[in-house]
């Protein structure tokens, strides 16, 4: 019977996770945040630029697994951004053969507006929640993302 109730339990989890991610992607809101922080960018490039200045120097490769989307598509979109001065390029010190992107000075105010604007928005649904709730839902959100960072480590090619 435990069986049964952890997996019950796991798919109203997953569930919500799928609920979550359709909301917070789903594009009206993501064109309410550009519009809120005045930015004219396409939404897909925005969230990426983001992510950039979020964990840049960033490789296309980490990007494009970062942001579930293939490779070619991210290398066209960081080709985009760089052309609006919004990122650039530079080689690895690691790696010569690597290049990594980061936001240039203006990308990460377009970044950090963006960023803003989504907390600006998204933040009042957390309004009627005691601040321990926030603080636990933190915690074990954080706990949760760690752990499966981990499992996805076992299942990766060697």
């Amino acid at each position: 019977m435990a069986e049964t109730q952890r997996s019950q339990q796991f798919a109203a989890l997953a569930t919500a996770f799928s609920d979550l991610s359709t909301h917070l992607n789903h594009p009206l809101l993501h064109n309410r945040v550009l519009e809120e922080a005045g930015v004219s960018l396409d939404a897909a490039l925005a969230r990426l630029l983001v992510g950039i200045h979020r964990h840049g120097p960033i490789g296309v490769v980490e990007l494009s697994d970062r942001s579930g989307r293939d490779h070619t598509t991210v290398s066209r979109q960081v080709a985009k951004l760089a052309e609006l001065d919004l990122v650039e390029r530079t080689v690895s010190s690691e790696d010569r053969r690597v290049s990594k992107i980061a936001a240039t000075a203006h990308g990460a105010r377009v970044a950090r507006a963006v960023s803003d604007a989504h907390e600006r928005l998204v933040q009042p649904v957390l309004e009627g929640w005691k601040e321990r709730d926030v603080v636990e839902l933190t915690r074990l959100m954080r706990r949760l993302a760690d752990d499966v960072a981990q499992l996805r480590e076992t299942l990766e090619p060697v």
